[in-house]
């Protein structure tokens, strides 16, 4: 038989109570030829002493001996495949023996003609328990190599703190230093959330329980720092005035929905209500930057979610308002009518002397020692400037214990009048409807 794969003799230890078994399997092997180094032991005691002494690449045992079965082997063998063969065993004593961790059962039949595909059976056991050797050595250096990802994920994030702490200096300064920071963590972060996410995946091959849970550890940490390095990389663009609006149109409607939407399944696990009040009608347009006006909103909508416990709520609300009758509109803006987004929530609250802290920098009504909400302390900050950058103003109302109150108002100008729902068509955005004098556009369209 050509064994290219196996240099050397295999180590066989035979354990059959049965002489002439005994001598048909030597004769066997010597007419074969086959490359045993071949042991016997007549009995478990026997056996025993034999596993102490030596070191076998298999055994081959009789399922039933003087002194005991093969199921006494199987639970001494532990670090040895086995392959048990029996006259007299039923269908129950196989599966007995192979849930006892045989790797195989073979029934001896009158003519010894089972010896015929023992040597395949030998081999294909070696190579198996081979190979879950060497998968069980490579899960055991996957685990390490998870463990000491997690050891550089956790130093990334002290230092990513200690670099927040030390950033006191000028806001122009500090913005470059933290974008420089967060380029070159951004790189090695991508390979830890890339490769983790693979062996969730089962690209690297089964795992066992708790190397899926150091994995997804790995993925939540890292995909929260990402987030956090995302932010950073915004507050530096914003500080060191490289970032610009690009202005489109879109429907106000779809705009406050869909940043709802990117809350709902967080809302839905915690608990929380979300709905929207528009006091507009649903055909008003805005004219702003969306994707950065998103942020400010979702950013509100998740602190909103992020402090407010199960059963409780959040609400959207959007209307147009005016400086003759609203103090919140800024003094440079006088005479413009101003669109109002507010985000309400029964939350936790915030007292009034900590008000003044919100939409600073890094700044976190928690102590860093024992803060229970998750955060860099640059989501506020980050929607403070975006809706600077839009020309408007941004202010929280909060009664502790009761809920807050979070607000933010743009200036822009209405480019149709006709407010009214006569004409208007439905379908999609600029649709115009004719009357009998003219052509009059049949949405509200609020420009900034």
């Amino acid at each position: 038989m050509e064994r290219s794969d196996m240099k050397t003799n295999i180590r066989v230890l035979l354990v059959e109570d049965d002489s002439i078994d005994q001598t048909a399997f030597k004769r066997f092997v010597a007419g074969q030829r086959l490359p045993y180094d071949l042991s016997v032991a007549g009995s478990v005691a026997e056996a025993t002493a034999a596993l102490g002494a030596a070191k076998f690449d298999i055994i081959i045992a009789d399922f039933s001996l003087g002194d005991g079965t093969a199921l006494d082997i199987l639970a001494q063998a532990k670090d040895t495949p086995v392959v048990v063969v029996t006259g007299t065993g039923t269908e129950a004593t196989a599966v007995n023996a192979l849930k006892a961790g045989a790797y195989d059962y073979l029934i001896k039949d009158h003519d010894r003609y089972y010896l015929n595909i023992l040597p395949i059976t030998v081999e294909n056991a070696i190579r198996r328990f081979k190979a879950e050797e060497a998968s069980k050595r490579f899960y055991a250096e996957l685990e390490t190599k998870v463990k000491e990802r997690t050891r550089e994920l956790a130093g990334a994030n002290r230092l990513l703190q200690e670099a927040l702490v030390m950033a006191e200096a000028g806001l122009r300064a500090r913005g470059a230093f933290l974008a420089n920071i967060s380029h070159e963590l951004t790189t090695p972060l991508n390979s830890v959330i890339g490769f983790s996410q693979l062996l969730l995946d089962g690209l690297g091959g089964p795992m066992n329980e708790q190397q899926k849970n150091y994995a997804a550890s790995i993925l939540q940490g890292g995909n929260r720092l990402h987030e956090t390095l995302k932010e950073i990389v915004q507050f530096a663009g914003l500080e060191s005035g490289e970032m610009k609006l690009h202005t489109d149109r879109f429907l106000l409607k779809d705009f406050l929905k869909s940043s709802l939407l990117a809350l709902n399944e967080k809302a839905a696990v915690q608990g929380v209500a979300l709905s929207l009040e528009l006091g507009l009608p649903p055909e008003t347009e805005l004219e702003a930057d969306r994707a950065k006006l998103q942020q400010a909103l979702f950013n509100l909508l998740d602190n909103a979610v992020k402090f407010t416990p199960a059963g409780g709520s959040v609400r959207v609300s959007a209307r147009l308002i005016r400086n003759e009758d609203e103090k919140t509109i800024p003094h440079s803006a006088c005479g413009i009518p101003h669109l109002e987004i507010s985000v309400t929530d029964t939350g936790i609250g915030i007292k009034e002397e900590d008000i003044p802290r919100l939409f600073q920098p890094f700044q976190q009504l928690e102590s860093p020692y024992t803060k229970k909400y998750k955060g860099t302390g640059l989501g506020l900050m980050l929607a403070r400037k975006i809706v600077e950058l839009h020309g408007g103003r941004i202010w929280a109302e909060s009664e502790f214990g009761k809920g807050s109150r979070f607000v933010f108002a743009i200036p822009v100008e209405r480019t149709a009048a006709k407010e009214d729902a006569e004409g208007l068509g439905d379908e999609g955005a600029l649709r115009k409807g004719e009357t009998d004098h003219d052509h009059v556009q049949t949405r509200n369209s609020l420009r900034r």
